[in-house]
């Protein structure tokens, strides 16, 4: 009796072990981001917010200006990676990441390396921050009071004003160009009432099936569509043009 029980105990754990197994094998991976933030204090709260879901996907605090942060997301998504009072932008998929900024200089300066996306916001944040620049450094100077006159003011007005106006150029410039992505998605969609309907819904048609099922494809697509239905509604040519 007592080695039937061991032989039924053995057989359980067996399952056990095979069921386990399994289960890990079929869990899907999730995301590890390392990084260093230099400039940082022992003690720092470091947190990777999700900006749609408003919620926070990890935290961990700061060690030797070091941290690691992990998880999971269900499709890639923009995040804040927050630290004392500065953040910067970063693209999170489920992948291993790597996160490098002064702290002071996280918003415009940061070095970040993880998946597509990610590679996708670095090329964006090369052609935007030029212009990012321009228009942080004449804010500072109207909101303080930095100019000598109101030629000097107006001069800052004007350059903020064109900084920010190619700012945005940019911006939508690259997600109509690389719309077959989260974040060139993500920034149509922001940005649909600057982009003809009938050229959105062309962008749209162009999609792979898997990303045409996403919310934002297919609010996009309901948008688009809405007004091309109206009778004698004007066909525009659709020229993504790209900003150097």
């Amino acid at each position: 009796m007592i080695a039937f029980n061991l032989k039924l105990l053995s057989i359980t754990y067996l399952f056990f072990l095979l069921s386990t197994g399994v289960n890990a094998q079929h869990k899907a991976p999730g995301f590890v981001l390392k990084g260093v933030i230099t400039g940082s204090t022992d003690g720092t709260v470091v947190r990777l917010v999700d900006i749609d879901g408003q919620k926070v996907l990890d935290s961990a605090i700061i060690t030797n200006e070091r941290f690691r942060l992990k998880g999971q997301v269900a499709k890639p998504t923009t995040c804040w990676l927050q630290c004392d009072s500065e953040y910067a932008v970063i693209q999170v998929e489920n992948t291993a990441m790597s996160f490098t900024s002064v702290l002071k200089e996280m918003k415009l300066n940061y070095t970040a390396k993880g998946g597509r996306e990610q590679t996708l916001q670095n090329a964006l944040d090369s052609q935007q921050r030029p212009y990012e620049r321009i228009t942080t450094s004449a804010y500072d100077s109207l909101t303080n009071k930095l100019y000598s006159d109101t030629v000097h003011k107006a001069r800052l007005m004007q350059t903020y004003k064109k900084a920010q106006n190619t700012y945005m150029d940019v911006y939508v410039a690259f997600g109509r160009k690389h719309f077959n992505s989260y974040i060139g998605m993500d920034i149509v969609y922001m940005n649909r009432q600057r982009i003809p309907k009938d050229s959105i819904l062309l962008l749209y048609n162009d999609l792979p099936s898997s990303l045409k099922a996403t919310p934002v494809a297919k609010g996009l697509h309901t948008y688009a569509t809405n007004k091309l239905a109206v009778k004698g509604e004007q066909f525009v040519d659709f020229d993504a043009k790209t900003i150097q």
